[in-house]
């Protein structure tokens, strides 16, 4: 995550003569950070739904919360 925070302070702060192709890569390539980030929020959102999904379950087949 922190390496994400620093690719796009770099690609905010450099000047337009050092903007690179690798830097854009990096950020916005198949395998680029963001790529990668959003597949691991996916996944922990994934895993909370699932949690939620889970304690409702339990609270309806106990019947509810009281």
């Amino acid at each position: 995550m922190l390496m994400l925070f620093y690719v796009v302070g770099c690609l905010f702060f450099a000047e337009k003569s050092k903007l690179d192709t690798a830097l854009i890569v990096a950020i916005f390539g198949s395998s680029g950070l963001i790529a990668v980030s959003s597949a691991r929020i996916t996944y922990f959102f994934n895993k909370a739904f699932n949690l939620v999904e889970y304690v409702i379950r339990a609270l309806i087949t106990s019947g509810g919360a009281q």
